[in-house]
């Protein structure tokens, strides 16, 4: 998405992180690090610009 210049650098790269805690809390990889885990649930704005960058390129 970043390539195709749907993200912005930034929020690419935030998302990027949040996609690798969700291919470990889906498939139990390993076990989920707590911290990490609020790190990114305090995040949450993240969410909100993402669907937001995504809502203007559709």
């Amino acid at each position: 998405m970043r390539q195709a210049r749907i993200l912005n650098d930034h929020l690419a790269d935030v998302i990027s992180g949040m996609v690798g805690l969700r291919n470990i809390l889906v498939h139990e990889y390993i076990s989920v690090d707590p911290g990490r885990l609020y790190e990114l649930l305090e995040r949450l704005d993240d969410f909100r610009r993402f669907a937001e960058q995504i809502r203007q390129y559709i």
